[in-house]
């Protein structure tokens, strides 16, 4: 089982789409981010888990539910964009400092990365011919998520709710489907929860929400991958 001092999880950053139809619209945070753990305290053993939709090949044109034939291309142009070169590049970095690992974790929006060229295409781009670096990289695909002690003591276990195909919804999340009075009971439990662990959100482009706050587990949005391309989860 891995072990750290830290686990850092955050999800659905959805990095795919051309202006104007990208989601993911807080480079230069997350970039502040992994910077900032790339030079914490380097006697710690500190991790970054990407849990689920990384990569959204959904975005990308030709939009298709699973595309073996353009998922290497894809990809390559989504780490290219201007928009996200700096991401790609600060986790270039990360891994190549000692101790700090990186876990990207399958997400529904990111199935292709399962594929093995595709996946080495990732691998490639951040670590190089750097053996130390790929080392410091795992990506996972089984769907069984990521297993590991934090501290010694405690076990954490992450896994992308998305992929759930039974009914395509995470934990606590608000499906369009529910009834008015589900809606309802939702709002009142999310009400009286404690303020220090409230999710706070912002309303993006065509009304889709994210997490204001890097490194806090974000809620699904109970959407299910769609054959038009748009990113929902």
């Amino acid at each position: 089982m891995l072990q750290f001092d830290e686990v850092h999880v955050i999800s659905d950053l959805h990095l795919g789409g051309e202006k104007g139809f990208q989601i993911f619209g807080s480079t230069a945070e997350l970039v502040a981010f992994i910077d900032h753990l790339a030079t914490a305290e380097a006697k710690k053993d500190i991790a970054l888990v990407i849990n689920g939709d990384f990569v959204d090949f959904l975005a990308e044109s030709p939009a298709a539910y699973f595309d073996p034939a353009h998922a290497e291309d894809k990809l390559t142009r989504v780490m290219a964009d201007d928009a996200f070169a700096p991401i790609f590049k600060g986790l270039q970095k990360f891994l190549r400092a000692k101790q700090r690992t990186l876990v990207v974790n399958l997400g529904n929006h990111d199935l292709e990365l399962a594929l093995p060229w595709v996946r080495e295409h990732l691998i490639r781009s951040l670590c190089g011919g750097d053996m130390a670096a790929r080392g410091r990289l795992r990506v996972l695909v089984d769907g069984t998520g990521v297993l590991c002690r934090v501290g010694g003591a405690k076990v954490l276990q992450c896994r992308h709710a998305d992929g759930d195909s039974s009914h395509e919804r995470g934990e606590a999340t608000l499906s369009i489907r529910r009834s008015a009075e589900a809606r309802g009971r939702r709002r009142r439990a999310h009400a009286s929860r404690p303020r220090s662990v409230r999710h706070h959100e912002i309303k993006g482009r065509r009304g889709r929400r994210w997490p204001a706050r890097l490194g806090r587990r974000a809620h699904g949005h109970g959407i299910s991958r769609r054959r038009t391309g748009r990113a929902g989860g």
